[in-house]
């Protein structure tokens, strides 16, 4: 038995899943000590060693930014393995800064950092540490056990089959006391199906399903009411003792809370004021000429203290932290040496690097996700599917009297004289029309895929899910909703406008333009708020549109030399297919190829513009996934 920052931990043989007992089926209905106890099997099995333990040291670390303002100014300790550690201090203090530092997502400027008392680069353990933002970033349209259960599926060892991973996922409902809700649809800030206290417990669960050695919280009791906030900080108390090293962003904690935090870390202005034993915070204040004996909460009394810069100020108070003698050896940096303490680092790097499914795994779940998904928001669907076919039964009325009469041409010779007047204007025209209403009617829904979940996205790319996956299964499963979509348009459309061109081909040519608009509107999405994603994403799909060579027509466009960039937009391919298709029937009658010379397309190859709309959509997604990975960068590592 060995002490652990003032507990005693004692020190538990290898075991893997099986010998642990959870290999058999889990009834959800143990007490949750148990099954806490159970999750540090796993998460030991997961990790190969003998005993979870993961301490951050760092020594004269600092951060200043580009201008040269002190983010965080030098300083150094150690936070223990197995422990709850809470960064406090005001607004601005730079507490995310440095939880950033520590976790390897920001650069620090001097200084390094240490685990487990050696030298390392903590990005390389990313995928062992799980963090959990301040909100709530949760699907809203999947159950309690599916956000759980999708974090459990991607995240944990390859070498796990997925019976382990959905029996860990039974022991972390049962650990978080959600198993009586687990068939719960989360729902949103409207409409939420679970309380608060629920949602963060979710929200965790989703990060412990990694079966991380260390986690951090942000503010993990902001917005609930005592009790939650206690169950919370309790929840979190009982993982570190099984070794879970935790760390928690806090704001103002409340005495009870204040008591089953091991440490704390005080900063004001990027300085360190305090970093030791919340039991010696009295004590040291003390030193300084002030006596918190009498104090209900010693935490809010020194943020007061130190938030009145007419007494101290920050950097004085640095200095009188730096120099004082009575700190804690656990609060210390202290070098670890020796070829155990490397092969313990070693194996924890090699876990970490074996983390994940394989794409098409992590591809075909969140294919899954989304249909499930979809499903949820059925009356959303329902709606798409009502606007593309009033787009296509507009668009069908407005050429009913026409009576399919799209064309007319002149005789092949020598009836030339017999032709009436020419109409080579029409079906140019249907074309622009028909670009109009599916822009209009899928321009918005396509900004909807991606942009209502991009902090979902930031979550779990930077928890190690693959990136390519999650963008692969999201924009597979929107074919179905497309292809529906574009049915509806396509058949009010024909019912009405009674083209001369084959319903499959109308249709073929229909879903692939708004296979089209929903690859523009996914770029939208990347670049701009959602709130404006809509708005903007119909601009520029009617812009594309117009370039379809109805107005300005084509012989203009060439006398400009810019028929290069009219055939970049997926609008003249579409047209191009509707001219060459509805002139077809009437090549017996007609001189097609003097139509074809005067509005500028090209007759013949309506495979390649079928092809070229393909290409084009493809592109633009190509440059949406560029736009969601290259985007935000700081927000998915």
């Amino acid at each position: 038995m060995r002490k652990r920052f003032g507990h005693r931990v004692t020190k538990t043989n290898s075991l893997d899943i099986e010998s642990q007992g959870i290999n058999h089926e889990f009834n959800g209905f143990a007490p949750a000590h148990q099954a806490i106890g159970k999750f540090a099997a796993s998460v030991r099995s997961c990790v190969g060693l003998s005993e979870i333990g993961f301490s951050f040291g760092f020594e004269n670390l600092s951060q200043v930014s580009d201008d040269g303002k002190t983010i965080i100014a030098p300083q150094s300790g150690n936070i223990p393995q197995g422990c709850v550690w809470g960064v406090l201090g005001p607004s601005g203090a730079g507490k995310t800064s440095f939880v950033n530092l520590l976790m390897g997502k920001a650069t620090s400027t001097t200084g390094r950092v240490y685990v487990n008392g050696l030298p390392s680069q903590v990005s390389r353990f990313k995928k062992l540490i799980g963090y959990v933002p301040q909100d709530d970033v949760i699907m809203p349209e999947c159950t309690v056990r599916e956000n759980i259960l999708h974090s459990t599926m991607t995240l944990l060892p390859t070498s796990w089959t997925d019976a382990q991973r959905v029996r860990h996922t039974d022991i972390l409902l049962s650990c978080l006391n959600l198993t009586d809700v687990q068939h719960r649809v989360v729902g949103d800030s409207i409409k939420s199906n679970i309380s608060g206290g629920q949602r963060k417990r979710v929200s965790i669960g989703m990060e412990l399903a990694a079966a991380p050695v260390a986690l951090v919280l942000d503010e993990p009791t902001s917005g609930l009411d005592a009790t939650a906030s206690l169950s919370i900080i309790n929840l979190l108390r009982k993982l570190s003792r099984e070794g879970v090293t935790i760390i928690c962003i806090l704001h103002q904690p409340r005495p009870e809370i204040l008591d089953l935090i091991d440490g704390l870390t005080i900063l004001h202005r990027g300085y360190q004021l305090y970093h030791d034993k919340v039991s010696g915070l009295g004590n040291y204040f003390y030193t300084l000429g002030f006596d918190f004996s009498n104090k209900v909460n010693i935490a809010d009394a020194a943020l007061d203290l130190i938030s009145d810069d007419s007494a101290f100020t920050a950097q004085s108070l640095a200095e009188r932290w730096a120099a004082y003698p009575s700190r804690s050896p656990d609060s210390r940096l202290t070098h670890t040496q020796g070829e155990l303490s490397r092969k313990r680092l070693e194996s924890m790097i090699h876990s970490a690097s074996c983390r994940g499914l394989p794409r098409y795994r992590q591809a075909y779940l969140c294919f899954i996700r989304s249909l499930k998904q979809q499903s949820v928001r059925i009356s959303s669907f329902v709606l798409e599917i009502g606007v593309s076919a009033v787009a296509g039964l507009l668009i069908g009325l407005s050429l009913y009297q026409l009576r399919g009469q799209h064309f007319q041409g002149v005789y092949y010779p020598p009836f030339q004289s017999l032709s009436s007047a020419l109409n080579y204007t029409t079906v140019p025209e249907i074309g622009l029309l028909c670009n109009t209403a599916i822009a209009l009617a899928s321009a918005a829904p396509g900004v909807k895929i991606f942009g209502e979940e991009k902090q979902v996205y930031w979550r779990e790319a930077a928890a190690g899910h693959s990136r390519s996956a999650y963008y692969l299964g999201k924009t597979i499963a929107t074919v179905p909703r497309i292809a529906i979509a574009s049915l509806h348009f396509t058949a009010f459309y024909c019912i009405l406008a009674t083209p001369w061109m084959a319903f499959w081909k109308v249709y073929l040519t229909n879903f692939l333009y708004f296979y089209c608009i929903y690859g523009l509107a996914a770029i939208v999405s990347m670049i701009v708020r959602r709130e404006d994603g809509p708005l903007l994403a119909m601009i520029f799909s009617l812009i594309i549109g117009v370039f379809g060579g109805y107005g300005p027509p084509l012989y203009n466009v060439k006398e400009w030399h810019l028929e290069w960039f009219w055939r970049l937009c997926p609008g003249i391919w579409f047209t191009e297919a509707y001219f060459d298709q509805h002139l077809g029937r009437v090549a017996h009658l007609y001189d097609l190829d003097a139509a074809a010379t005067w509005a500028g397309y090209v007759r013949g190859r309506f495979g390649l513009d079928i092809a070229l709309l393909l290409i084009i959509g493809s592109v633009y997604r190509i440059v949406a996934f560029g736009g969601l990975v290259g985007l935000n960068r700081e927000k998915q590592t």
